[in-house]
């Protein structure tokens, strides 16, 4: 009898009575809490760029430019944004097929902190925060 490729069962499943693979709990958690802490974060740290704009008035011509701020910071927030519903859809996708969905989820947070950090970053440096007066 020919099973196919090596590990596979007749039937398509993961399991010898051809049943699909029952998904991991502990893995449907951990992506879970990646991805809401991932939309959290993202949350706050779009409510932290607000809070960068409301001190926009106070800075030199010179040293500010809110053009440039808004700019960084909507690139950010979008691709950010894509980012998140991407791999959102990722996971599900994963979880459909029964695979371990939390390695997409940690990518998707990690990128999420790295493109709020950079978008953060870069308004306020825009915006004159940081620079020596």
């Amino acid at each position: 009898m020919a099973y196919g490729a090596p590990g596979q069962y007749p039937g398509g499943g993961a399991n010898p009575d051809g049943a699909p693979r029952k998904p991991s709990t502990t893995d449907v958690v951990v992506a879970a809490v990646l991805l809401v802490v991932a939309w959290a974060g993202t949350l706050g740290a779009g409510v932290a760029g607000l809070f960068v704009f409301a001190f926009a008035d106070y800075c030199p011509p010179e040293t500010c430019s809110t053009d440039r701020a808004f700019g960084r910071l909507l690139v950010a927030a979008g691709v950010v944004g894509v980012l998140l519903v991407g791999g959102t859809a990722g996971v599900v996708v994963q979880g459909v097929r029964r695979r371990r969905a939390w390695p997409i989820a940690a990518i998707v947070l990690a990128g999420c902190v790295v493109g709020c950090v950079a978008g953060l970053v870069g308004a306020a440096s825009a915006l004159g925060f940081g620079s020596a007066s």
